[in-house]
């Protein structure tokens, strides 16, 4: 039984995932806005609008 229940995705891969089709981007660009060690700022305002609703974290705190 529990062999065929589908394996749960880790939260970082769920939260990415949703980035990337709410801002219908890639993957990997969605990465390069939240990886840990030196993240790229995204250039278009509605994609920095979409992470600050998503994550809680006001626009003008995200990159700072």
């Amino acid at each position: 039984y529990y062999r065929k229940l589908p394996r749960p995705k880790p939260p970082k891969t769920e939260f990415i995932e949703r980035i990337a089709k709410l801002c219908k981007v890639e993957i990997a660009t969605v990465k390069t806005w939240v990886r840990a060690k030196n993240p790229v700022r995204p250039l278009n305002p509605k994609h920095l609008e979409v992470i600050a609703r998503e994550t809680g974290i006001p626009v003008d705190q995200l990159y700072d």
